[in-house]
């Protein structure tokens, strides 16, 4: 009989993982509101709130899971920790205390402090306001556990009702009554990718992340290796490890999320004991080192011990990117040239929503549409890849 294995989200971040789970002889069951694309593809859904504890643990007494997995969300390795720490699949995974302590941002400054970005935790408007004052304008405003970019509010002048605007809009995103305010840092942003085995740590890539011109919540992209120096890799490198090491993550995948101030002084905005959501750790890295960390992940889900991963990679260039409605509508179809896939070196594609389904004018990464990859010999050649390839996509929306 096939071992299961729980996979938690419904969106095509989850995709990879059902294929490779599925590959590897497991019986697929996703858990996930809203049904989504993985009922295409997983042996089971079941349209719930994985935040439910009580009914996923229902859900394991039927189906008796080898183990739990997911990749791209903080709120789903919450809900994979709790049962881990009540089911004990595995001890090759982040405990609950850890990814707790990585889930909520405001107890970051106990832990990281000296890495991050100047800024307070709060439950209470009126007491922001007066703590704001210590700070630089403008200021961000977010949940203290939110992330994929909801929630946040960029506020240039601080008022009362300012601040409690700012606070509802955090708190629609959160299951937390606390939010976070940080001083806004102008610079490049980095998602930082490293993989943990036993305490040895590999920082396997620092993509720049490309970010929307015109939604700061929006990550259109990244390319890799960035285009920065050796010392500032150095640099990002020892804080990416640090952290790493100060909140005891000894297994697994990790996506730290950084800014670099002036762009030469990195600050930590997220840690996410996690894969990477979207094609970067599903193809792009993977390619790039010869590794398969889908794989890896669900080994250690289940208590597997998967192989060290390289110390070599490639000496390519990879970027990705994505479309999002120009409008709010309904999606008509997606379309481009076959001949620029080759022409543009483009090895990933999916249109990650069926025509016929609505679509809206962007907030957030998940309002894109269609997500795609490339390579290339050097940073601008793959950045022209990128963009030149996703100026020949037709989208209609009617």
């Amino acid at each position: 009989m096939k071992k299961t294995l729980f996979i938690f989200g419904t969106t095509y971040n989850q995709i990879p993982l059902v294929e490779k789970a599925k590959a590897s002889g497991y019986m697929t069951v996703c858990l996930g509101t809203g049904g989504g694309v993985c009922e295409k593809y997983a042996d089971k859904v079941y349209p719930i709130d994985f935040t439910d504890i009580e009914e996923v643990l229902r859900l394991a007494k039927i189906y008796q899971p080898a183990g739990m997995v997911t990749c791209g969300t903080s709120t789903a390795i919450h809900a994979i920790a709790q049962c881990n720490h009540l089911l004990k699949f595995s001890d090759k995974v982040p405990p609950l205390q850890v990814v707790e302590n990585c889930v909520f941002k405001n107890r970051y400054r106990d832990i990281i402090g000296e890495s991050m970005a100047p800024g307070f935790s709060a439950s209470d408007p009126e007491k922001a306001v007066e703590m704001v004052q210590t700070l630089r304008l403008p200021v961000v405003v977010k949940p203290a556990d939110g992330g994929g970019g909801k929630g946040i509010s960029l506020l240039e002048k601080v008022s009362l009702q300012q601040m409690q605007d700012a606070f509802q809009h955090a708190r629609s995103y959160s299951k937390m009554n606390t939010v976070v305010v940080e001083e806004f840092i102008d610079g490049t942003v980095l998602g930082v990718e490293s993989f943990v085995h036993d305490g040895k740590i590999f920082t396997l890539v620092m993509p720049e992340k490309l970010i929307d011109e015109e939604v700061m919540n929006l990550t259109r992209g990244v390319v890799f290796p960035a285009n920065f120096s050796a010392e500032i890799a150095d640099q990002i490198r020892r804080v990416n490890e640090a952290a790493i090491r100060a909140f005891g993550i000894n297994w697994g995948a990790v996506h730290i999320d950084m800014i670099l101030e002036r762009n030469e002084v990195p600050r930590i905005i997220d840690v996410g004991p996690r894969l990477a959501g979207g094609p970067l750790m599903a193809e792009m890295v993977p390619r790039y080192y010869n590794y398969d960390f889908y794989k890896a992940t669900i080994q250690l889900s289940v208590g597997e011990q998967p192989l060290p991963v390289p110390d070599q990679h490639d000496n390519q260039y990879y970027a990705s990117y994505s479309l999002v409605p120009d409008k709010d509508g309904i999606l008509e179809s997606v379309e481009y040239e076959a001949e620029a896939v080759d022409a543009c070196r483009v090895f990933f594609y999916r249109q990650l929503l069926a025509d016929g389904s609505s679509v809206k004018s962007p907030k957030s990464d998940g309002d894109r549409v269609v997500l795609f990859a490339s390579t290339g010999e050097n940073y601008q050649q793959t950045l022209s890849h990128v963009m030149s390839f996703a100026s020949g996509i037709r989208m209609k929306i009617r």
